[in-house]
């Protein structure tokens, strides 16, 4: 997995090099490359946690056997097979919950360099336009705001299988 984050991390790495070539508004640049550091530990943080090096018994690695390379199958609690498209309720609730501490730190770090960003003037009306440049809708947008509604996520929204 280190090959696969090293990979994804000079693709990364190139892709913002080039946006930093055009040279931007000092601020502006210096958002950037934040961001971009942002990205790149979020990108490790997902890799070494749905990867985990060890093979031990846990639902992290199975998450990425299972449901992001699709090579084995995911099993419901009393050991049954399930199909590649269902998940399992506990591996739900795993996954949402890593999502959750992974993602809410960066998330609110892009919107906080977002206005140093997009704004070279930093004038109330841009300010007021990308004070919030990313936010979430929807099932995760509930976690977000209450971490308890994950079970209920799963079981209404995903259809786990217990």
């Amino acid at each position: 997995m280190d090959s696969v984050n090293l990979s994804i991390g000079m693709h990364l790495e190139e892709a913002f090099e080039s946006v930093v070539t055009v040279k931007l508004h000092p601020e502006t640049d210096d958002a950037c490359l934040r961001t971009k550091d942002i990205v790149k530990q979020t990108l490790q943080q997902i890799g070494a946690k749905f990867f985990a090096p060890q093979y031990e018994e846990n639902v992290p690695r199975l998450v990425g056997c299972s449901h992001i390379l699709q090579i084995c199958p995911e099993k419901s609690l009393n050991g049954m097979e399930l199909d590649p498209k269902e998940w399992s309720c506990s591996t739900c609730s795993t996954v949402l919950s890593i999502f959750l501490k992974i993602a809410q730190t960066p998330l609110q770090q892009v919107n906080e360099r977002a206005v140093i960003f997009f704004c070279k003037e930093q004038d109330d009306i841009c300010k007021q336009s990308f004070a919030v440049a990313i936010s979430l809708i929807g099932p995760l947008n509930d976690i977000f705001k209450d971490p308890s509604l994950i079970n209920e996520v799963c079981e209404k929204m995903m259809e786990c299988v217990k």
